[in-house]
């Protein structure tokens, strides 16, 4: 394949912080990359934030859902476009999952559709933000402070995303992120929770580590997870986060180049509405023929991906949810990533639409 998806950039200082830990025999989960990493990423977002590392950002999520301790059976309203992750974060705390079609503005879920599916079951919000595009989190929490919700965002496809200059991970009570082999920054698995609750802080990191208690070793009060890091996760993680405003500014850079090289196929480029800054973790675009051409382009060695499948067409899920989510299916039907690697090069992004511009006439 010569243009993957998706590859990492470990260029940085990983082998050197990775040797450490083989130096010092810190493998485990309570080696100093770890606070190191939690402290720093905590400082990446502002004054007073607290990070609590997890083992994927689906942990994550389960992680958040469950310490905001919610009334079991709660509804929990999420986007139908969206990983699977999102719903089974929910249902494995218990709770219902109540869906909502997606914006055609910024491809999130439609803030404008959120408040009819409020009822007094109704207790969190998770704002997904999708693709690297923040949700409209000043409506979304507008409607938080009016029915009391709580509000958790996912930003485990936007790190570093901006509303009027404000931070993804900085609105809602919670913020999860995922740090998998293809995002902003990688640990290969990993994730985190970040907050400016110091008291939720806590609870996640008790929750996190099979909840110990401090009074007696062995002695659980409560039922926890094993949601921990390594190390050696957390020493790529800190070279990643060394580089994270060179990443977040070279996928501007790639989608700019993708704008200018596929402007006049007619194919729908992935939006930045005003007074946002779209970090473009994938270079998604919205096309007719999507099937035909992904096939053209793996001939031509372009690999892709296609968007979610919703939640309300998931197997697992089906006949729960009967409603009908036009843009959702839209997205399902037509939307496709190119390679969105910091590796390319503009010559690579130019091959790249050379060689879809290619693709597009022979599925004419």
């Amino acid at each position: 394949m010569k243009y993957q998806v998706s590859m990492p950039d470990l260029t940085g200082n990983e082998k050197k912080y990775l040797n450490e830990c083989i130096d010092t025999n810190w493998v485990g989960s309570n080696g100093p990359m770890v606070t190191k990493f939690e402290s720093e990423y905590a400082k990446w977002h502002g004054k007073d934030y607290h990070c609590v590392t997890t083992s994927s950002g689906t942990t994550a999520l389960e992680l958040a859902v469950r310490a905001l301790d919610l009334p079991r059976g709660s509804d929990i309203i999420i986007p139908t476009h969206t990983m699977i992750a999102v719903p089974n974060a929910v249902v494995r705390n218990e709770h219902i999952p109540v869906l909502v079609d997606s914006d055609i503005r910024d491809w999130n879920m439609d803030v404008r559709k959120i408040e009819r599916e409020i009822t007094h079951h109704t207790k969190a919000i998770i704002a997904v933000h999708t693709y690297g595009h923040l949700c409209d989190m000043e409506g979304i929490m507008k409607l938080a402070k009016k029915y009391n919700l709580k509000v958790i965002e996912d930003v485990a496809e936007a790190h570093g995303a901006e509303y009027k200059g404000q931070m993804a991970g900085t609105f809602g009570d919670v913020a999860c992120y995922s740090f998998y082999g293809n995002k902003i920054i990688t640990m290969g698995e990993g994730g985190a929770c970040v907050t400016k609750d110091k008291a939720l802080a806590d609870k996640m990191s008790y929750l996190r580590a099979h909840t110990f208690t401090p009074e007696k070793h062995f002695w659980h009060r409560d039922v926890g997870f094993n949601f921990r890091i390594s190390n050696m996760q957390a020493a790529i993680g800190l070279a990643q986060l060394e580089r994270i405003d060179e990443f977040i500014e070279k996928k501007r850079q790639i989608a700019e180049w993708y704008s200018d090289g596929l402007k006049e196929t007619g194919v729908i480029i992935a939006p930045e509405r005003d007074g946002y800054k779209n970090v473009f973790w994938y270079n998604g675009f919205l096309v007719n023929e999507r099937d035909m051409l992904q096939e053209a382009l793996l001939k031509k060695g372009v690999d892709t991906r296609t968007f979610f499948i919703p939640i309300h067409d998931q197997p697992c899920y089906l006949g729960e949810f009967e409603d009908i989510y036009p843009i959702a299916n839209y997205f399902r039907d037509n939307g496709l990533y190119l390679p969105s690697s910091t590796l390319l090069t503009k010559e690579d992004v130019m091959d790249i639409c050379k060689l879809f511009k290619e693709a597009i006439v022979e599925c004419e």
